[in-house]
């Protein structure tokens, strides 16, 4: 009896499927991916000098209020979970606390980290950006030759300019689930004390 062989999938079923996985299981986190990719194409395919210069102008601009953003909201959304930590009502049970503070110093740490990535971005543009050639920086950057002929966007460098504002969202994430576990541990100790 003959065994019959599977074709080993390409690189590009491979993306394709997990492509499929993800716009499936993580359609909010997609939509943020694609409309984030989309000025990424838009710079590798302009069909003039002029159209690509007003694109990465534009690009440049959403990025560092995006930024700007993300570097704002961290700091503040920093001081609330270190303020947090001083609230005289946290549990005093073990298992209860430790799983608030557990989620909120996670919180606190993607949250520091998404503030220092942001900042970090926000000066390599602006360095960048006082260069003569900084369009074609950008274009090389973000974007490569794909066997086509048209400059595709690079996938590493939108996860890599999405990264701070992810790291935010999953801070705020962290932040609310452990107040949740923590307004439902209050909750619970005043319905015992009754």
């Amino acid at each position: 009896m003959k065994l019959k062989r599977f074709k080993t999938p390409s690189k590009e079923d491979l993306a394709k499927a997990s492509i499929a996985c993800v716009r499936t299981i993580l359609p909010l986190h997609w939509a943020a991916w694609e409309t984030s990719a989309e000025p990424m194409r838009a710079i590798g395919h302009a069909t003039s000098q002029e159209e690509r210069d007003e694109v990465i102008k534009a690009w440049k601009e959403m990025t560092l209020n995006q930024l700007s953003n993300v570097e704002l909201i961290g700091a503040i959304l920093s001081a609330v979970i270190v303020g947090a930590f001083s609230w005289p009502i946290l549990p005093t049970t073990s298992t209860t606390l430790a799983i608030i503070q557990g989620m909120w110093f996670s919180s606190l740490s993607f949250a520091v980290a998404a503030v220092a990535i942001a900042l970090h971005q926000s000066v390599f543009l602006a360095r960048v950006a006082c260069m003569p050639r900084f369009n074609v920086i950008i274009v090389e950057l973000l974007t490569y030759d794909s066997y086509d002929g048209l400059r595709q966007p690079r996938q590493e460098q939108v996860l890599i300019w999405l990264l701070a504002v992810g790291l935010l969202e999953w801070s705020i994430g962290l932040w609310i689930g452990g107040y949740v576990v923590f307004l439902w541990d209050v909750t619970k100790m005043r319905q015992q004390d009754q």
